[in-house]
């Protein structure tokens, strides 16, 4: 695997689609690398499209911040309510004693003002009160939809609690060991996910590994980001237990974690499983988390996907493979049509995003992108049943990787 020395450098490449790869390594890894938040804003500075500004400011708010990275935002002259929404997050998450040093540097809008004053407010709590606070705030979600609950609020105090010295730990194993039943309608089981993420205690990979069975998207979301940032062998170990006997909502997420998690044993865990797996969809995402981790060792297996067959409604694989050769510095024959594809793909959704914003909605290509929609899924099934039964391939047959040469003599060396 690439050091981040050398990937971060590619934050500033020439094409768009290694910029945005090389920025999301750091920023779903949750990697603090405070230069790479300066080499965002470089990006952004230079001069980018409106879409490519919104994404660059919502990697910079997932970075931590520096003196020279606020003073920075601070400048950016936008009116937009996603740059602006952007900029609040980032301000909002920095460090409260920088922000004390920086009095001028505040969110722009009114309600992410109030956001930043709880956040002040609580850091003049006591830490028995903010521990008292979060379990209140949680009661009070009691069966209410995320819709209707402030569980933004909880993380507040989540951000804080976890920076004290004399965090209650002993409480908080107590609550780890409790039991929730299968139709718990609360937030303290979430609130216990994110917790042990910012604790990043190995102690609680177990806790994690169970949340991450429960068949519901918000609680594995958190489960999956806090082993994410817990990011050690013994998540990729515990994971490894697990997989090949759970279901595959427990797969999906798993496999999430270990395309954020930036470490050789992640690597390798992918690179046995993806043979494995016989899920397409599955498949498709280990393949899609090698290529997010630069893997050279996942080519082969991600080219063989290419040519049997992918789920194309979940990732562009051509796009992940292509950075993935660019940023290893690798040649394929392939490489100038994974480009022409990627960029037609890049027109294509621009056009569609115009076409909406200006009302201008052609109900022919609405039928059109169904019934092609309905194409690929019919694909997958397909593909489904072949890689239920497993390809293979012989020695002297074409490398399934597209290298036009035969399988002995390229991947099957």
């Amino acid at each position: 695997m690439l050091d981040h020395d050398s990937i971060r450098g590619f934050i500033l490449h020439p094409e768009r689609c290694v910029r945005k790869y090389a920025a999301e390594f750091f920023a779903e890894g949750h990697i603090k690398d405070e230069e790479a938040t300066l080499l965002l804003l470089d990006a952004y500075e230079k001069g980018v499209d409106q879409e490519e500004g919104w994404e660059i400011l919502y990697y910079v708010s997932m970075l931590p911040q520096t003196r020279m990275s606020l003073l920075r935002l601070n400048k950016i002259t936008a009116v937009d309510y996603n740059s602006i929404s952007h900029i609040d997050n980032a301000i909002i998450s920095a460090d409260l004693e920088l922000l004390r040093s920086l009095p001028d540097i505040r969110p722009r809008v009114p309600e992410n003002k109030k956001i930043l004053d709880k956040r002040f407010n609580l850091s003049a709590m006591k830490t028995k009160e903010l521990w008292e606070e979060l379990w209140r705030h949680s009661e009070s979600g009691m069966d209410k939809g995320f819709e209707n609950f402030d569980y933004s609020y909880g993380e507040l105090i989540i951000k804080e609690i976890c920076s004290r010295k004399d965090f209650p730990y002993d409480k908080f194993m107590e609550r780890i060991s409790q039991e929730y039943p299968e139709d718990y309608g609360g937030w303290d089981d979430t609130y216990l996910c994110v917790l042990a993420g910012e604790l990043k205690s190995e102690d609680l990979i177990p806790f994690l590994i169970k949340c991450m069975k429960i068949d519901g998207d918000f609680i594995c979301e958190r489960a999956a980001e806090a082993l994410t940032k817990i990011g050690t062998a013994k998540v990729v170990d515990a994971i490894a237990r697990e997989y090949m006997r759970e279901k595959f909502h427990f797969r999906l997420y798993a496999i999430g974690a270990l395309g954020n998690i930036k470490s050789e044993e992640s690597e390798q865990l992918m690179l046995e499983l993806l043979p494995e797996e016989k899920d397409v969809t599955l498949k498709t995402t280990l393949g899609f988390g090698l290529c997010k981790l630069f893997s050279v060792k996942g080519i082969p297996m991600v080219l063989s996907l290419l040519n049997y067959g992918y789920d194309t409604i979940m990732v562009n694989l051509e796009e992940a493979v292509y950075v993935n050769h660019v940023v290893n510095g690798l040649e394929h024959p392939q490489m100038r049509r994974w480009k022409e594809s990627i960029d037609r793909e890049e027109q294509r959704i621009k056009e569609a995003k115009r076409k909406f914003f200006n009302g201008d909605i052609d109900i022919k290509e609405v039928k059109r992108n169904l019934q092609d929609l309905f194409m690929r899924m019919e694909e997958i099934k397909k593909l489904n049943e072949s890689y239920s039964k497993g390809f293979k391939v012989g020695r002297n047959d074409p490398c399934p990787c597209g290298s036009g040469k035969k399988f002995k003599k390229c991947c099957g060396k």
